[in-house]
């Protein structure tokens, strides 16, 4: 019996790759994605879903139920992408890497914070 694999984000990019690798090492594959792939590689399934949607989800796995005896590997690779953001994640990584810092017992001037010894981070 073949392993079933379940890949969102299947219509292109990593997830298509993810598709063939699967198909190569023996694996059915299903490939799901709210675009169309342009080409459908041979030994993948593809459905057009809104994996982002409960219903779409819930309406896909009550008709796969009948079809497969079990789902072996879930690759969930499904994403979107947001442009013009560079000032928000620069903000936002400023403020992780600042918390990060901090956690691990540096201050803002780039050298241990009190209590630690010289060398030593605040991280058992």
């Amino acid at each position: 019996m073949k392993k079933t694999a379940v890949i969102t984000g299947g219509s292109g990019g990593i997830g298509l790759a993810a598709s063939a690798v699967f198909v190569q090492a023996g694996w059915d594959v299903i490939a799901l994605d709210v675009r169309t792939p342009t080409e459908i590689p041979p030994g993948v399934e593809f459905h057009q879903i809104d994996v982002s949607d409960p219903a779409s989800v819930e309406t896909f796995y009550a008709d796969l139920a009948g079809s497969i005896d079990k789902i072996h590997a879930i690759v969930n690779n499904a994403a979107i992408q947001i442009l013009n953001t560079t000032e928000a994640v620069s903000i936002h990584l400023q403020a992780s890497c600042q918390h990060d810092r901090q956690r691990m017992g540096y201050d803002n001037e780039r050298k241990p914070a009190r209590g630690f010894p010289d060398g030593q981070m605040g991280v058992s």
